[in-house]
C-alpha cells in the first residue's frame, strides 16, 4: 500500500475568536484553482463559535483540512500559532492566511508558478486589497497596496530591509499575501514568538 503524496502547499490559518469571518476565509482556500494543498487550522484558544466552525470543516474534509490547538486550549498568540502550523506542515511551500482575510481564486496558482520558476526564492509576496466599501459612514474607497517600491523582481537578502517599512518608505507585505518555502522558515527559526499584540 502506497502512502499518499504530501501536498505541495500547506496553508496555515491561526485563529482566535473569529467566528464572523472564519468560514469565509476557509472557503476562499477551498475555492482555489490550485488544489494541491492541505489546510492547517490552528485554534489559539478561542472561546466563541470559531472552534466549532473549524472542527466542522476538518470533519467535512478529512485528510485535507486539519484542526489543531495548543495544549490546554491556551492562547499563545498568532506567531506561536503559525509556528505550530509550520511544525505540522507537510508541504514544500507554506502560505499564511489571517483568519479575517480572503484569497482570490488564482492566488496559489500564480504564486506557486512563480516560486517554481524561481527556485532560488524563499519568499514571495504580493499586493493586497483593503476593503472599505462596506463602510458607509463615512464612505471610503477600497485600496490596493503594492509591496515595496519596485515590482516584479527578485531581491537578495537583506536588500528589502532598506526598502520596506519600518526602516524605509516601501509598504511591507501583509502575511496573507505571502508564500514561503518551509525550508526558509525553518532556517530562520520560525516566526518570532516574542512579537505579540500589535507587533505580531
Amino acid at each position: 500500500m502506497h502512502e499518499p503524496l504530501a501536498p505541495l502547499v500547506t496553508v496555515i490559518i491561526p485563529f482566535f475568536n473569529d467566528q464572523a469571518f472564519l468560514a469565509e476565509t476557509i472557503d476562499s482556500v477551498i475555492g482555489q484553482l490550485f488544489t494541491d494543498w492541505e489546510l492547517r487550522l490552528i485554534d489559539d484558544g478561542s472561546s466563541d463559535n470559531s472552534s466549532s466552525i473549524a472542527k466542522s470543516y476538518a470533519s467535512l474534509h478529512p485528510g485535507k483540512i486539519f484542526y489543531s490547538e495548543h495544549a490546554g486550549h491556551a492562547n499563545k498568540g498568532v506567531c506561536v500559532s503559525r509556528n505550530l502550523g509550520v511544525s505540522l506542515a507537510l508541504g514544500k511551500y507554506v502560505a499564511i492566511l489571517d483568519s479575517d482575510d480572503v484569497w482570490l481564486p488564482q492566488k496559489l496558482q500564480v504564486q506557486v508558478g512563480l516560486l517554481q520558476a524561481h527556485p532560488e526564492a524563499g519568499l514571495l509576496c504580493e499586493a493586497s486589497e483593503y476593503w472599505y466599501d462596506w463602510q458607509q459612514d463615512p464612505p471610503k474607497q477600497n485600496e490596493v497596496i503594492l509591496v515595496g517600491v519596485q515590482q516584479d523582481r527578485l531581491f537578495s537578502p537583506p536588500d528589502l530591509l532598506s526598502e520596506l517599512y519600518p526602516l524605509a518608505y516601501g509598504r511591507a507585505p501583509v502575511p496573507s499575501g505571502m508564500i514561503l518555502t518551509r525550508d526558509a522558515i525553518v532556517r530562520c527559526g520560525g516566526f518570532e514568538a516574542n512579537f505579540t499584540g500589535k507587533y505580531q
